[in-house]
C-alpha cells in the first residue's frame, strides 16, 4: 500500500506510504522469488513511487496524471482500476453500513477515478479487470461482469476489449505465462455462453457452462 485508501479511517487516498527504499526493498525480494508484486496505490505521489520502485500492477490508480501514465509506458505496468467497488461504495455503501469517513472519500474520488481509466485507457495503458469483490453482501463473489460493463459503458471499451481486461491482460499480472488465452499448451478453463458478450458485455452475467481443463463441468 504505497497510498492511503477510502475505506481506512486514519488516512486518506492522496496520502503516501513508505519510501522509495522500502518499495524497491518489496519489489526486488519478490522479484527474486519470481512473484509480481501489486501496489494499493491512490494518489499521484504513490503511485509514481511505486512504478519508479518496480511494482508491477498499480491498483485503483484514483488521482493518475500525465507523469503516471508516461511511468506505466515506461515501465509496462499493469493499471487496475477497480471501477465496481467505487460504483458500490456510492451506490450502495450506506445500505451496507459503510461509515461515512467512507462514503465521503468515495464520493469526492469518484469522478477523478472515472477520468484517470479513461485517459489511461486512451494512452493505451494495459488494462487489467479486477473488482475488490471479496465476499460480503456490498462486495460479493460472482459480480465480476460489473467492472466489463462499466469499462464499456463509462470508460468507452468496446465489449471486446473489456473481455480482454479480464482475460489476456489480467493474466500478465501473475506469474503464469499457461493462461488467459485459448490456445495450445494454455488451460483449457473458460466459460461458453449462448448470448454472446460480444453483443451485450451484461451477456457476461449469464454463462452457460464452464469448462475446467477442456471438460464441461456445469454452472
Amino acid at each position: 500500500m504505497t497510498t492511503g485508501g477510502v475505506l481506512s479511517e486514519k488516512d486518506a487516498p492522496d496520502q503516501s506510504q513508505f519510501t522509495d527504499e522500502e518499495i524497491r526493498a518489496f519489489t526486488e525480494e519478490a522479484h527474486r522469488v519470481g512473484i509480481p508484486v501489486a501496489s494499493h496505490a491512490q494518489g499521484a505521489p504513490g503511485i509514481k513511487s511505486a512504478l519508479r520502485n518496480g511494482v508491477d500492477t498499480i491498483e485503483h490508480g484514483f488521482y493518475i496524471d500525465e507523469e503516471c501514465l508516461e511511468l506505466f509506458e515506461e515501465t509496462g505496468a499493469v493499471f487496475v482500476p477497480t471501477l465496481s467497488i467505487m460504483h458500490r461504495l456510492v451506490t450502495e455503501g450506506a445500505d451496507h453500513g459503510v461509515p461515512e469517513y467512507g462514503l465521503e472519500k468515495a464520493r469526492n474520488a469518484r469522478d477523478a477515478h472515472w477520468d484517470a481509466t479513461r485517459r489511461a485507457y486512451e494512452a493505451g495503458i494495459p488494462i487489467a479487470l479486477g473488482t475488490d469483490f471479496i465476499g460480503p453482501d456490498l462486495v460479493p463473489h460472482g459480480m465480476n461482469a460489473m467492472e466489463a460493463e462499466l469499462f464499456v459503458e463509462e470508460i468507452g471499451m468496446s465489449e471486446h476489449e473489456a473481455i480482454l481486461a479480464g482475460t489476456a491482460t489480467a493474466a500478465k499480472t501473475v506469474a503464469a505465462d499457461d493462461i488467459g488465452t485459448l490456445e495450445e499448451g494454455n488451460y483449457a478453463d473458460f466459460v461458453a455462453f449462448e448470448d454472446s458478450p460480444l453483443e451485450d458485455i451484461s451477456n457476461l452475467r449469464e454463462p452457460d457452462t464452464v469448462y475446467k481443463g477442456g471438460e464441461a463441468v456445469g454452472l
